[in-house]
């Protein structure tokens, strides 16, 4: 395999920035996803128990117990907001993902471990993108040379 010119470093700054917004979508698309099987996995059996509740002491309205249980479940999914990604808005997940990048970024900016770390990343990410093979540009992305 032929030796790869090296990005230009305009390209690489602007590829380097789209990587690491990728990784921030990824990591904060898990997140959420973790915390909706959780989600799942706490409603599911008190689902069943509010609805058992029902059947049994509910009355005159024995949906009672169940609608808390689904509008707990309403609520969080507003807070966990799965496909979207909210800014400055409220009480959410975001919000807190946000908090946490802000963090991440001021590492960054004093140059601290986070810097080391991002840095060897981004080298690492250059070496796997030229080393892929059939690796073409992203369709509007410019011929790297």
């Amino acid at each position: 395999m032929p030796p790869q010119a090296p990005l230009d470093p305009d390209l690489a700054a602007d590829l380097s920035v789209r990587r690491w917004l990728l990784i921030r979508d990824l990591a904060s698309f898990s997140v959420k996803l973790l915390l909706e099987a959780l989600r799942d996995i706490v409603l599911i059996p008190l689902a069943l128990v509010a609805g058992g509740i029902g059947l049994v002491l509910g009355g005159e309205r024995p949906d009672r117990y169940l609608l808390e249980v689904l509008e707990i479940g309403r609520r969080f999914d507003a807070w966990l907001n799965l496909f979207g990604r909210r800014e400055g808005e409220g009480v959410s997940i975001d919000a807190h993902l946000e908090r946490f990048e802000t963090v991440v970024r001021e590492q960054y900016a004093r140059g601290g471990v986070t810097a080391q770390a991002k840095n060897a990343i981004d080298r690492a990410l250059d070496v796997i993108q030229r080393a892929a093979p059939g690796a073409g540009n992203p369709p509007g992305d410019p011929p790297r040379g």
